[in-house]
This record gives structure tokens, sequence and C-alpha cells, in this order.
């Protein structure tokens, strides 16, 4: 499924064979070869792109992400009410999966997509957010396997809308054949609906949550998200070296990606000291 500009990304085996691209009335076909890395189709007709945005947080609340739940707390109203800024046209449907491991006494609570636009949708989402705690957990891995199937597995629409994935976690998901096989579904199962997977890395993840999870933004059109250790909360933040990037306030970092994905056009990140005296001297 394309974005908004008409990227999509294709994960072949294959050397050599032909791309078919359908929307609305419109269709084309190309062939690819090794050498074909990029490749440009014209349709002379479209499917309808609907001004809704369905927005999931799926989010690891056992013991270590106290500070991430309070966080989401405090602020998803603000993220909300800003990305509504961008359009007062927009839907906006919020739905939260917290997870913690298969074992752990409430391993699962979904809250089903809310029209956040509304008053009443946030305040049915923020209740629903505040009863959550981090507790459960025990050994590091979780079951995020799982949850990311789960979440996938939900009430999406099947319109053309703009469909995003917030993975809040600092673990990784257990080793061994049957989580690969559940996390490699989800993230197929994902792409197949347009849905774009961007992991937020918390404090205490290891190199191999960093792998797992910039491997489900990259299948998916998403964006690998880390969280630094610039704000000072928290303990300390597992660094994936990756050069050149931005720091940002996360709920500007947020604002800006939920309305690049719907509109095409991404802003420029802003510096957070930046972003910081800004918004004081607003």
């Amino acid at each position: 499924v394309t974005d908004a500009v008409g990227n999509a990304y294709l994960f072949t085996d294959e050397e050599y064979g032909t791309i078919a691209v359908n929307s609305g009335a419109g269709s084309a076909t190309a062939e690819f070869t090794p050498d074909s890395r990029n490749i440009s189709l014209t349709l002379d007709a479209s499917a309808e792109k609907l001004n809704v945005i369905e927005l999931m947080f799926v989010v690891d609340v056992t013991g270590s992400m106290g500070d991430e739940i309070r966080f989401l707390k405090a602020e998803i109203a603000d993220v909300i009410s800003k990305i509504a800024q961008n359009d007062s046209e927009t839907v906006i449907k919020l739905a939260f999966l917290f997870y913690r491991d298969s074992d752990d006494k409430v391993p699962f609570y979904y809250c089903d997509f809310e029209n956040v636009t509304t008053a009443e949708g946030m305040n049915k989402i923020q209740a629903e957010l505040s009863a959550q705690s981090a507790t459960g957990g025990g050994d590091y891995e979780e079951a995020v396997d799982e949850a990311l199937l789960m979440a996938v597995d939900k009430q999406w629409s099947t319109g053309a809308t703009t469909k995003l994935i917030f993975h809040v976690l600092d673990a990784p998901p257990h080793n061994g054949a049957i989580y690969e096989e559940r996390m490699c579904e989800a993230i197929s199962r994902a792409a197949q609906l347009g849905i774009r997977i961007c992991p937020v890395l918390c404090s205490g993840a290891s190199l191999l949550t960093e792998y797992t999870m910039r491997e489900a933004a990259i299948q998916t059109g998403g964006t690998f998200i880390f969280v630094t250790d610039d704000s000072g909360i928290g303990g300390s933040h597992y660094d994936p070296n990756i050069p050149n990037v931005t720091v940002e306030l996360l709920n500007s970092l947020l604002v800006r990606l939920v309305n690049g994905y719907h509109t095409g056009t991404f802003e420029e990140p802003v510096y957070w000291k930046e972003d910081v005296n800004l918004n004081q001297k607003q």
C-alpha cells in the first residue's frame, strides 16, 4: 500500500518479475530486475484519499516503563490537539494496546479506536490511559510479537486512510522460532494493510530490540524513533549511534510524523532546545 504521495516498498526474493499496481479504477504494470531500484508508474485513476487518521499506540507497560507511561498520560491530549490544528476537518481516531508478558496476570489490555477530535472521545481515551500503571514483566523479553500481531488484527478501516502504529517499548520479543514467526507475520500484515509501524525505543533497550524494530519500520515504510538522554528523565537510554540525526521534543516529533504521513509533506525537524525556546516565547 502506498503512502500519501504514492511511494510503496517491495521486498521479494525474486530477482526478476512484474509489478502490478491497482488503485481505484487505475492499473499499471512494470518489469523489475536486480538493477531496478526505483520504478515510477503513472495511473489514470486512483482511490480517493480519506481525511482520516487512524493512530494506535502499542505500549509496553511493564515495571521499567513508568516514565514513558507518565509522558503519555500528560502529553497525549497536547499531541492530538496539535495534529488537529493542521486541518480542522481531519478525523483522528486513537486506540491503545497495552501489553506485558504472556504469563503476567493481565498480559494485554486494549482500548478500541475513539474519535478524539470530539471531547467525548478524548475523555474516554484519557480515562483508559489514566488507569494504566507500569507493573509486571520480570525477565527482560516481553510479549512484543503477540502484541503487535494483535494490534494489526484490530478494526482498522479498509479505506484509504492514514494508518500508524507507534510502538513504545524497551525490550525485544522472546527468542525462538515461534516468536520470530509471529513478529514476521505481524510486520507482513501491517505492510499489506498500509499500516506504518513507528517504533519508539526507550531506556533499557538493546541492540536486538533496535534491530528488530528498525526492521519493522523499514518493511512498513515507518520511522524508527529512539528516546535520548537529553531530557534528563529516567534512566540511561540506549544509543543506536545513528549519524546526522536531529534530537527533537517527542511531542513535536510525533506531530510532525503524523502530519507528514497524512499529507505527504514532512516538515523539517526542529532541534529540541530551539523548540523549547520557541514554545516559551509563544
